[in-house]
């Protein structure tokens, strides 16, 4: 075991949730969005979400369909989208496995809108409003935050959050002089 001490640096993974949701309800406060409004207004590959069908519901190959309505800032926010992690959802795990979307720890070299717009060629798990489902909610809403901001979620999380409140060492990932 190694004793944590002051500048010990921890993971804090799913935390980030929070951080990203603070960063959009800054923007939200701002003027720039309003909670109601379609993400495919700032991310328009999400403009017509198609949802999985279920195996008894699937005819003559179909395996989805239009989705019953948009998905809004207040659906990612709330992780009722429809967007599932493989893991929450094991349908999806083939489905993104094959489409190269990768949901949990793990490392690539894509950057999030080049993910967030692969995910929104993919079905949904349900129709948006439906059901709580924790997925990869918090990515799509971290990219709409770059869109809207016009700054990467690292440039804004830094200035407007991070640095104003003193934590240095946050990052997604540790600089490697302190990557020990």
């Amino acid at each position: 075991r190694i004793a944590l001490g002051e500048g010990s640096i921890q993971r804090i993974a799913s935390m980030t949730k929070g951080i990203t949701s603070l960063a959009a309800m800054m923007l939200l406060e701002e003027g720039e969005f309003l909670l109601t409004d379609p993400v495919a207004n700032y991310i328009p590959e999400f403009a017509d979400p198609t949802v999985l069908l279920h195996k008894d519901d699937q005819q003559d190959g179909q395996a989805t369909r239009p989705a019953r309505g948009p998905i809004t800032i207040h659906h990612l926010l709330t992780h009722t989208s429809g967007i599932a992690y493989s893991f929450t959802y094991p349908r999806m795990n083939r489905i993104y496995r094959d489409a190269g979307v990768f949901d949990w720890g793990h490392i690539d070299a894509v950057t999030i809108g080049e993910k967030v717009r692969l995910l929104a060629s993919l079905p949904l798990a349900f129709d948006p409003g439906k059901h709580f489902l924790y997925g990869l909610n918090t990515d799509v809403l971290g990219y709409l935050v770059e869109v809207v901001s016009g700054m990467t979620l690292v440039e804004l999380f830094d200035q407007r959050i991070l640095h104003p409140l003193g934590m240095h060492d946050t990052h997604f990932y540790p600089p490697e002089e302190k990557a020990d």
